[in-house]
């Protein structure tokens, strides 16, 4: 009886040993950002508002294209949900990492480059296709999540007179 309490007790600290190296076991800042941004296509690409919601902090800040600011999950996924069902409705995205910088071992800062297609025309303009995005990232209990989004469409290039 000793011998077999004796294994489980090995055995059961065996475990918790593996899995305490396994819980350290980190991916790169740059594996990590782009894993961040494709769940965040996927689940766009999806119509998943819940599973966008799940990406932010619940105090998390984002600045649409458009310049309004949104405070908090809950109105920054109703600013998306409002999207995807107006200007980028059918529209499917997809995100391109352009730089990251780790700012301390749980914060990281991330830009990209993203591009929605399919989107309908909105009062015969169709919608901005391309743009860029910069998030502030925080490591939350072995998560990375968005605490601070910024989306924007670059302005036209001039053009040259004829």
């Amino acid at each position: 009886m000793n011998k077999w309490i004796s294994l489980f007790v090995v055995l059961s600290f065996a475990v918790g040993v593996g899995a305490a190296v396994n819980a350290q076991e980190t991916t790169s800042p740059e594996a990590a950002f782009e894993e961040m941004a494709a769940k965040w296509a996927e689940v766009w690409n999806s119509g998943d508002m819940e599973g966008l919601a799940a990406l932010y902090t619940e105090d998390a800040d984002f600045i649409g294209i458009d310049g309004k600011v949104h405070q908090g999950r809950e109105a920054i996924v109703k600013s998306f949900a409002d999207l995807a069902e107006t200007a980028f409705k059918g529209a499917q995205v997809s995100i391109e990492r352009t730089h990251i910088r780790q700012i301390k071992p749980n914060i990281m800062v991330g830009d990209s480059a993203w591009e929605f297609t399919g989107g309908p025309e909105v009062e015969g303009q169709t919608p901005p296709t391309k743009g860029t995005s910069t998030v502030v990232v925080v490591n939350q209990d072995g998560k990375w999540i968005i605490t601070s989004h910024r989306s924007r469409v670059p302005p036209p290039m001039p053009t040259a007179p004829e």
